[in-house]
């Protein structure tokens, strides 16, 4: 493991010069979202993780101390490609680690600072902090008119930023203003991350389903599926992102310049050889049969075979068995059913989702007017927003039928379990419906427009707003 670690970081950070023994941008993503993270992922501890990264802790200090990065992007575009990728690793793996080994090792006298040696900083953390967030929320000026390759390149970069930014606040700020402060003020998140190309909702859904904690829970941590849901284990920005619409098209992503949108093309060589795999066995089987466990087969990707199905089923109850103590395992999205529609896989409604968890269950939550979270009026003011994109409101009335069943107070989680609010506990979105009741309604009339026909979407939206106060709705 350590020599694997040690290869990825050598040739995702190394120069993008493939003549002379140099990684171009392609093997530089595969290396970083197929074997570094599930690498990381592997390792049983925060120690076995902090002993595996040490080695090569002078490479990583070095790449995160890179302050002018952006100045130095090249323009052509297959360096252009290498070099945002190279950046994208940087955001992934602070990630990952910041929320798996103790924040102390960051610190002076900590394991990881002191392994880096000359290239350490004493104000690692705070450095990480600014070029996450930045790197976020910040517009990210390049030498080039973007190819659809590099657009798409782009947002797996901000993406992942984001989600590097989320560990570090959460796991190093304890004063909820703060937090509420860093983490909500988007400034252009929505802009940088979200996708361009509009969603087509159908009538009647027809996709898969996931728990919540598999979302919630932190990066490094496996992820649980529905059977016929999703794909395994992963690193949130990185994994889901290979079944998002942005890693839709690293074929196109690699086939240079070209025209269309990268939203709408094939998946990369690596995934698409999957996904064919994947089709053809589903082809191979039977459209009335009954599901490995004899469970009637249901819609959606096909079922596993049973010999796969049970050995990850028995993968499943070890993950488990190994995260059983971990806090972060257990928080009010747990015991969710989330739908993963195409919005649901858009990595910045994962990430958002589990943002909101982390700090309601760390105690994190602010308030702001009228006793809403300072989470929740920044989704409102989005969703109320003129320069809003029809796409982002889209998300965000995804984002709130998410969340529509949080209480009023976050819960404590007892036990490892997942919390789940008692039945006639007050609902945090029903008890504010006055000010979300017009804003979601015009959206819903702008999406049927949108789609031409009544979608799954809309019934829930609606069902959701009819099951408001009848005094906040006659208000609203």
């Amino acid at each position: 493991a350590p020599e694997l670690w040690a290869l990825c970081v050598d040739r995702v950070c190394g120069p993008a010069d493939p003549g002379n023994g140099g990684a171009d941008w392609q093997e530089k993503m595969l290396l970083l979202e197929w074997v570094s993270v599930p690498l990381c992922e592997e390792m049983a501890s925060a120690e076995s993780l902090t002993e595996l990264v040490a080695a090569t802790m002078p490479a990583l200090a070095s790449l995160w101390s890179e302050t002018d990065w952006p100045s130095r992007l090249p323009a052509p575009e297959d360096a252009l490609s290498a070099a945002l990728v190279r950046r994208r690793a940087a955001f992934e793996w602070i990630g990952m680690l910041i929320a798996r080994v103790p924040k102390s090792s960051f610190e002076p006298g900590g394991r990881l600072l002191e392994a880096a040696g000359a290239s350490g900083l004493p104000d690692l953390k705070k450095l990480l902090i600014e070029q996450c967030g930045t790197a976020a929320k910040e517009r990210l000026p390049l030498p080039r008119e973007p190819t659809p390759r590099v657009a798409a390149l782009k947002r797996l970069l901000h993406t992942a930023a984001y989600g590097g930014y989320v560990n570090l606040i959460v796991h190093t700020q304890s004063k909820p203003e703060v937090v509420s402060k860093l983490l909500f003020n988007w400034k252009k998140l929505w802009e940088n991350a979200a996708p361009t190309a509009a969603f087509r909702l159908a009538q009647t859904p027809d996709h898969p389903t996931e728990r919540g904690s598999s979302l919630a829970r932190r990066p490094g941590a496996p992820r649980a599926t529905t059977r016929g849901g999703g794909g395994g284990g992963g690193y949130l920005p990185s994994q889901a992102l290979m079944s998002s619409s942005l890693s839709q098209g690293a074929d196109d992503l690699g086939s240079g310049g070209g025209g269309g949108d990268p939203m709408a093309a094939a998946p990369h060589a690596l995934g698409r050889a999957h996904t064919q795999s994947s089709q053809a066995h589903s082809q191979s089987q039977s459209s009335d049969g009954d599901a490995p466990d004899g469970r009637p087969a249901q819609r959606g990707p096909q079922q596993p075979e049973e010999g796969e199905w049970q050995r990850e089923q028995q993968r499943e109850r070890e993950r488990e068995q190994l995260f059983a103590d971990d806090p972060e395992r257990v928080g009010e999205l747990a015991s969710a059913t989330l739908e993963m529609d195409a919005l649901n896989k858009e990595p910045l409604v994962q990430l958002l989702l589990r943002a909101v968890d982390q700090v309601r269950q760390r105690g994190l939550e602010a308030r702001g007017e009228g006793g809403m979270p300072v989470w929740m009026g920044r989704l409102l003011d989005t969703l109320s927003s003129s320069s809003a994109t029809y796409t982002t409101r889209l998300l965000v009335a995804r984002l709130v039928y998410d969340l529509r069943n949080l209480p009023l107070e976050p819960l404590e989680p007892a036990g490892g379990e997942a919390a789940s609010p008692a039945p006639g506990t007050k609902r945090l979105f029903a008890d504010h419906a006055r000010r979300w009741y017009k804003p979601l309604a015009r959206l819903v009339l702008e999406s049927l427009h949108a789609n031409g026909c009544f979608h799954y979407l809309a019934h829930d939206l609606l069902q959701l707003m009819g099951s408001w106060p009848a005094e906040a709705v006659d208000e609203a």
